[in-house]
């Protein structure tokens, strides 16, 4: 009686109250008098506790204190039904809890978008199990000749309803999901399959596939027995692949990737081991030496920005691509530079002691047919 005498202080005859479980109060209120108005429901609701003894209280010798944390649902006159209205308050309320924030409504947003990922990964799950995605090569060339020494592969997804979804989408996706992991070795499996025949086929014996291995995939206990079970399986060369390794996934457990990138380089006669994406992170320079790396990729961030080669002046991205070129150079590690979109570029970077190229200037990202031509082209640009 007492709780019911305060509470009808702070709310109109109309509105609604309930206690569902212990801790968990909800208030239904209809027909607001003015639009807005329900923006002052949190504070009433929080005077109301307050006025029942919001200060903490003592049981025995325990002090026991207690704050509220308000989640709003406005009913938009959409078929939604009641006891989904109250859950998506009560589960916003509960998402503030221990973050300082006393109330927040709930965002229909975010229920969209909800939806949304998991038909993402319900579609990208499916296009894993039928093959639906495709691998393009991107060429790496030796920049004195332009000769064709490798590739790159990479996924691409062309959804049958969406169109053509950025990797950065779907592949972020699959890395939080887990995806990441059938897949990395679904693409592995067909890089290495296409490049063996290019090797049989075309005599490309020294060619080389890059492909990258994700950090999900490369702190699994079994990833370095699922690569020797690929290249046995498609008939690969361990001498004809690199596998490629983020800077932020090398170093959050150091040892462990420095053991797995040791046992790579030790299958066959060694698989190449290469850093992408080095100076993007926040690593120290001197761990660089403690990995087994044969190749260091200058990263594109580098070269290029808003459409304008950075490095063709004198500015502070040159000092740093000069500073990243020399340092391998010292460790006697191969020199990939990538984002090579003009032939100035890919001179400067060559007199600063880089060796391979890959970029637009050479051959943008295409299918294994298409790659299969420029192989017997040989020297990118075509002359």
């Amino acid at each position: 009686m007492f709780c019911r005498t305060w509470v009808k202080q702070f709310f109109r005859p109309a509105d609604c109250y309930a206690r569902l479980e212990r801790g968990e109060f909800a208030v239904m209120v209809n027909d607001l008098p003015r639009e807005g108005a329900y923006r002052t429901l949190p504070r009433k609701i929080d005077r109301l506790f307050e006025a029942l003894g919001g200060k903490p209280f003592t049981v025995g010798k325990v002090e026991i204190a207690f704050t509220t944390v308000v989640g709003i649902n406005l009913f938009s006159g959409s078929s939604v039904l009641p006891g989904t209205l109250l859950q998506q308050a009560v589960d916003t309320a509960e998402k503030l809890s221990g973050k300082g924030a006393q109330y927040e409504f709930y965002d229909h947003k975010i229920t969209t978008q909800a939806k949304a990922t998991l038909k993402l990964e319900s579609d990208l799950r499916q296009a894993i199990a039928h093959e639906e995605l495709v691998v393009y090569y991107q060429a790496k060339v030796d920049l004195k000749t332009g000769k064709i020494i490798g590739m790159e592969a990479l996924v691409r997804w062309e959804h049958p309803e969406q169109g053509f979804i950025s990797p950065e989408v779907f592949i972020k996706h699959a890395e939080e999901t887990g995806l990441i992991v059938p897949l990395g070795e679904w693409v592995l499996r067909t890089a290495c399959k296409d490049t063996a025949q290019w090797v049989k086929k075309d005599g490309q014996k020294a060619l080389k596939v890059a492909v990258n291995l994700s950090g999900v995939q490369l702190v699994r206990k079994d990833i370095v027995q699922t690569v020797q079970c690929i290249l046995d399986e498609t008939g690969l060369s361990a001498k004809n692949l690199e596998l490629e390794i983020t800077e932020s996934s090398a170093t959050s457990d150091m040892d462990d990737a420095i053991d797995k990138l040791s046992q790579f380089r030790s299958l066959g006669m060694g698989i190449s081991t290469a850093m992408d994406d080095f100076g993007t992170g926040y690593s120290s320079l001197a761990l660089l030496k403690q990995f087994p790396l044969n190749t260091l990729k200058v990263d594109q961030a580098f070269l290029r920005g808003d459409e304008v080669d950075l490095i063709s002046k004198d500015s502070k991205d040159l000092a740093v691509v000069k500073a990243i070129i020399a340092m391998a150079l010292g460790l006697t590690l191969e020199i990939v530079a990538e984002g090579i979109e003009s032939k100035e570029v890919g001179e400067l970077l060559q007199k600063q002691g880089a060796q391979i190229g890959q970029g637009y200037y050479f051959s943008k990202p295409v299918p294994a047919s298409e790659f299969g031509r420029l192989l017997q082209i040989g020297i990118l640009p075509e002359k």
